[in-house]
């Protein structure tokens, strides 16, 4: 396959697809602050955003993680659908056969 064809495909544009969605969601929250100010911490995570969207460079991986949380975080307390990534295993559970926890 041609190197020029490998660099074209449309797998390329990933990363500045993400810059521009992050961007997006930034404008999103700014929008939204009030939403945001309702939800645990939300002062804290507006001052965040303000603070991202100020920054022309691109968003660092984690930067951009960071904004997905918080985009996550005004459309739950928006009372929109949103995805809640948090994971509690339930503490009295225990493999069949294994000692349960202290």
């Amino acid at each position: 396959m041609p190197l020029d064809r490998i660099s074209d495909c449309r797998f390329a544009s990933d990363k500045v697809q993400a810059q521009r969605s992050a961007r997006e969601q930034l404008k999103f929250i700014l929008v939204n602050k009030e939403k945001l100010l309702r939800a645990k911490n939300g002062k804290k995570y507006l001052i965040v955003a303000i603070s991202f969207d100020q920054i022309k460079e691109d968003l660092t991986p984690n930067q951009l993680s960071y904004v997905d949380s918080i985009y996550e975080m005004t459309m739950g307390a928006a009372g929109y659908e949103s995805f809640k990534p948090t994971y509690k295993p339930n503490k009295r559970t225990f493999l069949r056969y294994g000692k349960p926890p202290k």
